[in-house]
């Protein structure tokens, strides 16, 4: 009789734990999201669109190639939020880094790319250098409202 007891009460501690390892891993699983970019590729002197320019999202292996027009549209971009910055205030929008390769002009490559959810991006654009030239590489800002947000918890109390 004490057996089956214990029996009965060790089956039911590991059917409560089994349903709160299901419970924890619901409340901490995101359904992956996807956003999409229409990225342009010009020339950074006469802003002329760069044709046939290959754009990388080396994270993701996503490779697409600019039209005439030096429009490349890039669908399903994971949207993955920076943890380090995640830590401090929800972001509702991911970060990528993005890559260009195009013929007699220097590599360009822009970190932190915003990427938001279900939503088509009007760019950025990619202002590529001739090989002639000096070049660098360019970070984007996340958006205002955000950094405004953070600020704003951050800020020492009077």
């Amino acid at each position: 009789m004490e057996k089956r007891r214990f029996l009965r009460k060790l089956a039911l501690g590991g059917f409560a734990a089994a349903a709160l390892f299901a419970l924890f891993l619901l409340a901490t699983h995101r359904v992956p999201q996807y956003g999409h970019m229409c990225v342009s590729v010009v020339d950074v002197y006469s802003l002329k669109p760069l044709a046939g320019a290959t754009v990388v999202f080396p994270a993701h292996s996503i490779v697409a190639q600019t039209d005439q027009a030096g429009i490349a549209q890039v669908y399903n971009i994971p949207v993955e939020a920076d943890l380090e910055h995640e830590k401090l205030l929800a972001q509702n929008f991911g970060q990528t880094t993005i890559l260009c390769y195009c013929e007699g002009y220097h590599p360009y490559a822009l970190f932190y790319a915003l990427v938001t959810p279900e939503h088509m991006r009007n760019g950025p654009t990619l202002y590529m250098f001739p090989e002639t030239e000096s070049y660098g590489c360019v970070i984007e800002a996340p958006p205002a409202a955000w950094v405004d947000a953070l600020m704003e918890r951050y800020r020492p109390k009077a």
